[in-house]
Formats: C-alpha cells, sequence, structure tokens
C-alpha cells in the first residue's frame, strides 16, 4: 500500500488514536477483574459470651486456647445496619449474655502478599441470658432455742 498525501496519514493516526482510546477501558476492566480476585469473602460466626460491649462494639469470648489455656476473645466493631435477633435492639442485650455474631470477613491479598483481614457485623442473635446467681440460705440459730447443758427441755403439760 503506497501513501499518497498527508491526509491519509493523518486518518490512519485519528484511527489508531481511536482504537487505543477505546481499549483504554477494557485493559482498566481487566486489572480490576484481576484485583478482585485477591479478594476473599467469606461468611463467619462466633458464638460465646459478652466480655464487652458499647454502642459500636462488641467483644465476645468464643472459649479456652487447649494449647495455652488462655480464653480466646474476638472483638467487632459495630455499625447501625447490624440485626439483632431475639431481642428488640442492642441495648436490651448485656454482658454475660450468650449470643452468635454472625460476621463478614473480607481478606485481601496485597501484590506484595500481604493479607490484610477486616470484618463486618451481619447480625448478633441473642441464645440466653447468664445464669442467676444461687446465694445460699443463712443458717440461723439462736441460743435460745439451743436446750441447755443440764436442764430439761419444756414441752408443755399434759392432761389426764
Amino acid at each position: 500500500m503506497r501513501i499518497k498525501n498527508k491526509n491519509q496519514i493523518l486518518n490512519i493516526a485519528i484511527i489508531i488514536g481511536l482504537i487505543m482510546l477505546l481499549s483504554a477501558p477494557l485493559l482498566a476492566q481487566e486489572a480490576q477483574e484481576n484485583k478482585k480476585k485477591n479478594i476473599e469473602v467469606t461468611m463467619k460466626e462466633a458464638t460465646g459470651v459478652i466480655s464487652a460491649l458499647s454502642a459500636n462494639f462488641i467483644a465476645v469470648e468464643t472459649g479456652i486456647d487447649p494449647s495455652t489455656g488462655i480464653p480466646r476473645e474476638e472483638a467487632f466493631n459495630l455499625d447501625k445496619n447490624v440485626r439483632v435477633l431475639h431481642k428488640n435492639s442492642l441495648k436490651e442485650i448485656k454482658v454475660g449474655d450468650t449470643v452468635t455474631v454472625g460476621y463478614e470477613e473480607t481478606i485481601e491479598t496485597t501484590d506484595t502478599g500481604r493479607r490484610i483481614r477486616s470484618t463486618s457485623v451481619k447480625t448478633i442473635t441473642f441464645l440466653k441470658s447468664p445464669p442467676k446467681e444461687i446465694t445460699g440460705l443463712e443458717e440461723t440459730t439462736s441460743k435460745e432455742a439451743e436446750p441447755q447443758v443440764g436442764s430439761l427441755p419444756l414441752k408443755g403439760l399434759k392432761e389426764r
């Protein structure tokens, strides 16, 4: 192909420029898809006794680590979108209650291999209140009720 004039060169340059301009969003979309592949999202649950609670935070003791003997505790930030099940609101839940926290865990792996973990609480399910404390009966003894040593207890008079 032989180029005859400057207009043909200009037209070819414009066509090449348009092709590059139109393919840029496709390349950007492909880069975003590759980036999304580095993000893992899973739904998880933690069941245990509430050890700390505020309007925007909850900590749940989920058991004892068998290797160290130290209690395991998971802490979560709360937002206004958290659903509370089996109670009317978060204000009705107290420290010591047993709950299940349903949360979404997102793990993002960066290009350097660093893993960034974040959680988002979706539901708090109330399971049970703490057991009520049992107080022992106080033993009441009075000295008047006990018989004196050497005395006869009075049982009352018998009628004949």
